[in-house]
Parts: structure tokens; sequence; C-alpha cells
């Protein structure tokens, strides 16, 4: 769906963030079978994903109040964002496998 706004970047963007708040508003409101860590860390990483996104919009052409330099620092922070969800992701599939070695 994201695809057939190809040429316009702003409403590609913008139809990425709706997305991503309607999986986070998911995640908070439609979780029947999960116990309460499995939906606090969905709930978190979906919360990370919307705020991700939201950065995003920092790097349309026409939003003319942010500098190269601020783009780079957003930029890190982006990374940084990604790093903590690949290290709680990370996290729970080794004390997965941890507990399997363990027996």
């Amino acid at each position: 769906m994201i695809g057939l706004f190809q040429m316009n970047g702003p409403v590609q963007v913008i139809v990425l963030l709706i997305l991503e708040c309607g999986v986070f508003a998911f995640h908070c409101v439609y979780a029947p079978y999960a116990d309460k860590i499995t939906r606090f860390v969905a709930t978190l990483v979906a919360c990370i994903r919307t705020v991700i996104s939201a950065l995003n919009l920092t790097y349309i052409d026409s939003f003319h109040g942010v500098t190269d330099r601020q783009r780079q620092f957003i930029a890190y922070t982006q990374i940084c964002m990604h790093f903590l969800i690949f290290s709680i992701f990370f996290g729970i599939h080794l004390s997965r496998l941890m507990m399997l070695l363990t027996g």
C-alpha cells in the first residue's frame, strides 16, 4: 500500500506513520491470549517503531526547520532505537536458549 505513494515522499511517510499508529493502538487494546510480559514487549516495540516513523518526517525536503546536523543527530537516534529493539529480541531469544541448555 505504501508503494502506491512512491512518487510523493511526504504522503508516503504520513501513511507509514498512520499504519504504525494503528499497530500501536492494536497492541494496546487487543491481546487476549498474551501474558503481561509478551503484551508489554509488543506494545513497547510498537511504540518505538511509531517514534522512529515519526522521526522520518524530518527528512522531508519541504520541512525547512531542520539543519543537516540535526538530521544527522536524528539518524543516530533512530539507529539507537533500532539497536534497542534488536537488543530486546536478542535478549529474549538468548534467555530462552539458556533455559533450554540448563534444562
